[in-house]
């Protein structure tokens, strides 16, 4: 895929998702343990929880993510691979959490991690 395509396509997946999200990830940041933050993302997980990653709050970008569970209990996740805020996050069909785009430190990226559910963990994505 061309480089243009490749931008457009995500660009494209950014905006559908965050505006899918927008709800849920306000509904998130309103939960106890979860640190207040503006661009974050939030995922809605096959169990009815509710993944919000990254974001950035008064000392800027942060990696750090939540989970937030149905009953409105939250706990803190393993921290992303690298802070960004303004990203996208789209939860694929096997219940794993795409994480894409978004800007760290004023700098955009097209940088794709994964969110396991059953490790709990970010894994990075392989681009070819």
């Amino acid at each position: 895929m061309r480089a243009g395509a490749r931008n457009f396509v995500c660009a494209a997946l950014c905006v559908y998702a965050c505006g899918v999200l927008e709800a849920a990830s306000r509904a998130a940041m309103s939960s106890p343990g979860v640190l207040a933050r503006r661009g974050a993302c939030s995922a809605t997980l096959p169990d009815g929880s509710v993944v919000v990653s990254g974001g950035a709050g008064s000392a800027g970008v942060t990696p750090n993510a939540a989970l937030v569970n149905a009953d409105g209990a939250s706990s803190v996740l393993a921290p992303m691979l690298f802070g960004r805020s303004r990203h996208a996050c789209v939860t694929l069909a096997d219940g794993r959490v795409l994480v894409a785009g978004g800007e760290s430190f004023g700098v955009i990226t097209a940088a794709l991690e994964l969110f396991d559910p059953s490790s709990k963990l970010f894994l990075p994505v392989p681009v070819a």
